[in-house]
């Protein structure tokens, strides 16, 4: 197994551009594309996902001090440190049995394929890993791997029939043919979609309005690169940072809500020759079926809405991290709340407003559940070696992708056995929330 895991970590540590240009490569040779056109998708797919990776580092970078002021300006010492999720994933790729998450994953999909249970081939095997901290957060709180296994073919499957419910949706907000989301993360959406339904029960909430209708109504202000310069210039402001550095804040945004529509372009650049050969071979082969490519989140980086919301989160965050009491985690390093945020954006259809209080509404539950986990997430880090932890120190990972599904499985683990309750309630939503996008979907069919 040692070998094995060896192996695995050799190619993981190569990162998410060179693992998937090389998966994408290989897809494509299977899809019977010339070797010249599938080298060209798989190293188009690599390029874009460096280019992602830069514009949204240079989006933290440029909103972080603004945060840190804020918790600066008000003296409270939050004594956790939220290390982010590259940090949250090196270590969980050092736990001992991560090995078995990657076969369990791979296993549930194919499973699940040769039983018509889902249309997704999931390649984004990168983002086993928050599954795989899932698993081992279920061994560390019982003490029994078989916990851990069992919660990684859950959410797998979860993942799956969500990917597969918000294709369509999906492919609309994205503009990318043949795909789908399967990552961890989007097991948030049957609470955010049964909010959003009550949400569009209210007339003000459901009146259309995303970015190209804020473009119709002020103009210049909503061209990206204005509106990002607004948007970090007042977040710096409230930062305390002054004039001069809300400027050179304000442009990096603005630089940074430019370039990335032009990054998400590139995915289906690199994606459409690849879906378009799989869907002609399911066509041929399986008259009856379709096959959608299981992908990471950033194809949909090319929305305006999603980094809107998600920089207006950062004061709320700010706030919460000071009023909730027990609170003992400063978000630094995921201060952007991607998970919550993104999947607001499909389960919004773009509507910026309940896209916002739908991700207001899980931030208080983002901030139990990292407090909850720092001690495990230490314990690893310090047995590994992955993470030099020093004494007395303390470490989490804020902005986590499974949030309800994490917090409720552990919290009954934990003793709190009326949250069972809660979980009936969660896959009440889940089969809801299945419901809804598959008559979204045939209405504007």
């Amino acid at each position: 197994m040692e070998i094995f895991a060896t192996i695995i970590n050799a190619i993981l540590a190569l990162g998410a551009p060179v693992f998937m240009s090389v998966l994408m490569i290989i897809i494509g040779l299977l899809c019977k594309m010339k070797l010249k056109d599938a080298i060209s998708a798989g190293l188009t797919l690599g390029v874009a996902f460096v280019g992602i990776g830069i514009v949204l580092m240079l989006l933290i970078d440029a909103v972080t001090p603004a945060a840190t002021g804020f918790a600066e300006a008000t003296g409270k010492n939050l004594t956790t440190i939220d290390v982010g999720w590259p940090m949250a994933s090196g270590i969980t790729w050092a736990w001992s049995y991560v090995i078995l998450i990657f076969p369990v994953v791979m296993g549930v999909n194919i499973v699940m394929l040769l039983l018509k249970q889902t249309k997704t081939l999931n390649v984004d095997l990168w983002n086993v890993w928050p599954i795989a901290f899932e698993a081992f957060l279920g061994t560390y709180f019982t003490g029994h791997l078989w916990v851990g296994l069992l919660i990684a073919v859950v959410h797998a499957a979860m993942d799956l029939k969500l990917a597969d419910a918000m294709a369509k949706q999906a492919q609309k907000i994205s503009g990318v043919p043949g795909v789908s989301c399967p990552h961890p993360m989007m097991t948030c959406a049957p609470p955010i979609f049964v909010i959003d339904w009550l949400l569009r029960k209210i007339p003000f909430f459901n009146i259309d309005f995303d970015v190209e209708k804020l473009r119709s109504k002020i103009g210049i202000f909503g061209e990206n690169h204005v509106l990002g310069f607004i948007i970090g210039f007042l977040i710096t402001i409230v930062g305390g940072l002054g004039v001069g550095a809300g400027l050179v804040i304000g442009v990096y945004v603005g630089a940074a809500f430019m370039l990335l529509p032009i990054m998400a372009k590139l995915f289906m650049q690199a994606l459409a020759p690849i879906s378009n050969k799989a869907a002609a071979i399911m066509k041929a082969k399986f008259k009856d079926r379709e096959l959608y490519i299981g992908l990471d989140w950033p194809f949909f980086a090319g929305r305006s809405e999603l980094w809107v919301v998600m920089i207006f989160t950062i004061p709320v965050t700010m706030l919460f991290a000071l009023i909730m009491p027990g609170n003992n985690v400063l978000p630094m390093a995921s201060i952007i709340t991607i998970s919550a945020v993104l999947v607001s954006l499909v389960v919004c259809n773009g509507n910026i407003i309940r896209m916002y209080i739908c991700s207001i509404v899980m931030i208080p539950l983002i901030f139990l559940l990292s407090n909850m986990i720092a001690p495990a997430l230490t314990s690893l880090a310090a047995s590994t070696g992955a993470y030099a932890v020093e004494a007395g120190q303390t470490i989490t990972l804020w902005a986590q992708e499974s949030v309800v599904f994490r917090y409720l499985f552990l919290s009954i683990i934990d003793g709190n056995y009326w949250m069972i309750g809660g979980m009936i309630l969660f896959f009440v939503s889940f089969y809801f929330c299945l419901r809804g996008f598959k008559k979204r979907d045939a209405e504007e069919a």
